[in-house]
């Protein structure tokens, strides 16, 4: 046929039954279910295709976990990496140091709870000329890199060198954060 289509069709058939307790005859009772079939067909595909996407998002996202798993051990290798070569310390907006290493520690001779959430004012010599941080200030306020040799000053009075380098971290709003 040239119209050949699949139809569905419910049916229930209940006996009739004779006098004697026999069946005398049956009725049958079709429906045509047929939409229904076809709508939990379909239902059923849309719910693989859910699941096939539900596992590739899955999939994803631990690719993901393990890619952020790897960056997080290198960026760990690389502060191991600067930490044991350089002094490192990170100030909040207002100046107040919240991070430094264990190398400030040794070169400067402040212990942690002396310096933390202190200002660098703690190591200043008082060498440098009255402009020499203001600079520093505007360089960084503009997200740009300061460099420059830097004279502190101990925590027993003596002097040192460093050669410095000041980042900012710029904030979403493009100001430094």
């Amino acid at each position: 046929a040239k119209d050949a289509r699949l139809y569905w069709v419910q049916t229930t058939i209940s006996p009739f039954m004779d006098d004697g307790g026999k069946p005398a005859m049956y009725v049958a009772i079709s429906s045509d279910i047929t939409s229904r079939k076809v709508n939990e067909i379909e239902l059923l595909r849309h719910r693989d295709h859910l699941e096939e996407m539900v596992q590739q998002k899955t999939s994803d996202v631990q690719q993901n976990l393990v890619d952020i798993k790897r960056a997080l051990t290198e960026l760990e290798r690389q502060k191991f990496m600067i930490n044991q070569h350089a002094v490192v310390s990170m100030t909040d907006i207002a100046g107040r140091i919240y991070y430094a290493n264990d190398k400030f520690s040794k070169v400067s001779g402040f212990p942690l709870e002396e310096y933390m959430w202190q200002d660098h004012i703690i190591v200043n010599s008082g060498c440098h000329p009255k402009g020499f941080f203001k600079e520093m200030y505007e360089t960084i306020a503009r997200g740009e890199v300061w460099h420059a040799d830097v004279c502190n000053r101990a925590k027993d009075g003596h002097l040192y060198w460093l050669d410095s380098t000041v980042t900012v971290f710029m904030g979403e709003d493009g100001k430094p954060s």
